[in-house]
């Protein structure tokens, strides 16, 4: 009688060192005292009022105050706990049910314990429309079947029943589970890539749909019809309900109910509209935090009312931090800094990356500017800003740009026409907690699904035409590894993958297939052999290619530099993606074709199919050229309050040439200049192509 009890039901209680049975089958465990503290007294003792309280129960003053079980149990804790097990469907309530019992005091329900097949996983219950607690528990069902001939029992967990719906029970759980999956959603991705339960069986039925998602709405589905039948058992009253809705404020929102007058546990759907320039963030229910769902479905238990709050919202450009190992400077374009943390954050200011990640410069001439453009090889790959996982990403510095937007109008061109080209964002990036300015983070040309589509080769691929080659005309190709210059032309040509890990010399077979086929293509140019070159290349692709650098004025093919071609397995050789088009493009007062003596240019042109064949792609994609302007303004827009801060940090007007010609001019006159650029090279390419 001195001390505090803690006891358990449970079927496996046998197995325990401590434990008893009731005359009616009940197994009880005491798990406290402890087994190497509790002496025989104390034992007896619990056990026999344990049995006291059973007899109590069954006897024929049962539901008297003072000689019933209610002499031995807190009704309270009772109700709650029955209507607990029987809300959230569990199976295994007399398996794991907890009772405690201070001193002087009588035994009370609880904790709440083992609920991970509850809620009708394994298909425990069949359905929802069944009071289980009377029919699927696993010891004998006589104590709840004892407390439902008790009037007052049943009154209890009736009124109970009332209370904890007029509370909003059935918008708390949802939102709560809604909530929950939100927060676990990367946990449990990776916890399903070690214990993949998903779309298996574990006892008799199906334990786990195909998905967390599906497991998510199964779950919130089986709260809703449990709560419905529940109702049914506990016969609540119809009552009849308003819904009175409201906005924080009217400027920055509305919101909508489906209906406003209802009777209670009829079921409305709430919509907040936030106005341009606004964000809703979340319902109160009368007064209380209700979650971020919208629409909102909320089960009416009485008169309710419901707020919806906004806030106005500034989108900026995303921001991309980098920390660097004790913040050492990057200082080199071939060597990798490891071990730094990478964090982005969107527009709306919310992180949406924290993760480690490889640093370091890049690029050719443009690493030897003031502002530097920058590498990011990323632990594991990673969807960015919305695009694509992978793990290569680049920061674009630009700074020779006077509308910064040169690189990413002409790769949105090229997306229009051509099978890929980088996608991007421009971003404010910080290194070392340091503003860097305006950068455009976009993808890196690599082999990938998502990017250069071509098969990669695989290990043991005995020849050269097993797998897919990228390369790259470019006269910077000293600093590469595996490049040849090419058989007839003498063009430069590196090989970026496979690379120089796979082919680590230049008698490797897959060089030697490459070299070889290059070779071809240029011996049958200069032999006018079109039908073996077109046998081999895909001159489709060489025609968008040629038509995107005339359309934006951009010559480095004629050097070459940073002009990419690619090759799948079986496949013909192929022009793409396009790369570097930040300096020297977008020039106005460009006449004619630019690029006819270009590469392999002009050989093609002694082509009549290849001459005809430009001429019906400029018609169709001409159009698509025309109507870019929207894009140009919108990035404008988008990057213009950025553009002022990075134009102060690098002013390019300190240069001593001026490659662009618009270097001198305001961010709006530049980027007008590029506008009248295109249209006036549309005019010039009309008459230069027709008149091939």
């Amino acid at each position: 009688i001195t001390g505090g009890y803690l006891i358990e039901v449970d079927g496996f209680a046998d197995s325990e060192i401590s434990w008893f049975q009731t005359s009616q089958g009940m197994k009880v465990t005491i798990k406290y005292p402890k087994d190497d503290e509790i002496n025989a007294d104390q034992s007896a003792y619990i056990a026999n009022y344990t049995q006291n309280m059973e007899n109590a129960m069954f006897s024929t003053n049962f539901t008297d105050a003072e000689l019933g079980w209610r002499k031995y149990i807190d009704e309270v804790s009772m109700v709650d706990w029955y209507i607990a097990c029987e809300l959230f469907g569990n199976s295994d309530s007399w398996w794991s049910t907890y009772m405690y019992k201070e001193r002087n005091d009588v035994f009370k329900f609880g904790p709440l314990w083992d609920f991970d097949i509850a809620f009708n996983n394994d298909n425990r219950l069949g359905d929802a429309t069944n009071l289980m607690m009377r029919t699927y528990a696993h010891e004998p069902k006589t104590w709840i079947s004892r407390w439902w001939q008790d009037a007052g029992f049943v009154s209890a967990v009736k009124t109970r029943w009332t209370e904890l719906r007029a509370a909003g029970l059935e918008a708390f759980m949802t939102n709560y589970i809604t909530t929950t999956a939100t927060y676990l959603d990367a946990s449990q991705k990776n916890n399903f890539e070690v214990w993949n339960i998903l779309n298996t069986i574990v006892y008799n039925e199906l334990a786990a749909r195909g998905s967390y998602e599906a497991e998510v709405e199964f779950l919130k589905e089986y709260v809703r019809n449990r709560i419905a039948y529940l109702d049914t058992q506990f016969e609540m009253a119809e009552t009849i309900c308003s819904v009175l809705v409201t906005s924080s404020n009217n400027s920055w929102g509305t919101v909508s109910v489906s209906e406003t007058t209802v009777n209670a546990n009829d079921t409305v759907t709430l919509t907040a509209t936030p106005a341009e320039g606004c964000k809703f963030v979340n319902w109160t229910i009368d007064g209380v935090d209700a979650g971020n769902e919208n629409p909102m479905e909320l089960v009416v238990t009485s008169t309710t009312e419901v707020k919806a709050n906004f806030k106005e919202i500034k989108k900026t450009l995303p921001k991309v931090y980098v920390e660097t190992p004790n913040g050492v400077a990057i200082t080199s374009k071939e060597v990798w800094t490891e071990e730094c943390i990478i964090r982005i954050e969107d527009e709306l200011g919310e992180e949406v990356m924290n993760t480690t990640t490889n640093f370091r410069g890049r690029g050719n001439s443009t690493w030897s500017y003031p502002k530097k453009p920058y590498a990011i090889k990323l632990d594991s790959k990673a969807e960015v800003l919305g695009m694509p996982k992978h793990k290569r990403w680049v920061l674009l510095a630009n700074w020779m740009d006077r509308t910064l937007m040169r690189n990413a109008v002409a790769f949105e061109m090229a997306r229009q026409i051509m099978d890929w080209a980088p996608r991007g964002e421009f971003v404010e990036f910080y290194l070392n907690g340091s503003h860097q300015g305006n950068y455009y983070l976009c993808e890196q040309i690599k082999i990938d699904k998502n990017r250069v589509n071509i098969t990669e080769f695989e290990d043991g691929s005995a020849t050269g035409e097993d797998g897919g080659y990228l390369l790259e005309f470019d006269t910077n190709y000293q600093a590469e590894i595996n490049y040849f210059m090419s058989q007839v032309y003498g063009y430069p040509v590196t090989i970026k993958d496979p690379d120089e890990e796979i082919i680590t010399e230049w008698t490797h077979p897959y060089f030697t297939y490459i070299d070889n086929y290059i070779g071809d293509v240029e011996n049958a140019l200069v032999d006018n052999d079109f039908e073996t070159v077109f046998s081999k290349i895909d001159y489709s692709t060489y025609i968008d290619y040629l038509l995107i650098h005339e359309v934006t004025s951009n010559e480095e093919p004629k050097h070459p530099k940073s002009c990419y071609m690619y090759k799948d397995a079986g496949g013909k050789l192929c022009a793409g993606p396009i790369w570097d088009f930040d300096w020297g493009t977008f020039e106005p007062n460009k006449t004619g074709l630019l690029l006819t003596n270009s590469l392999w240019y002009g050989q093609l042109m002694n082509s009549a199919e290849f001459r005809t064949a430009i001429k019906a792609r400029w018609a169709e994609i001409k159009p698509i050229f025309e109507n870019i302007d929207t894009f140009i303004d919108e990035q404008a827009d988008l990057i213009r309050e950025s553009e002022a801060v990075n134009h102060e940090m690098w002013p390019i007007d300190s240069r001593h040439n001026y490659p662009n010609g618009d270097e001198l001019m305001d961010f709006d006159s530049a980027v007008e200049r590029m506008k009248q650029a295109i249209d006036d090279r549309i005019i010039a390419l009309d008459s230069a192509i027709n008149a091939l």
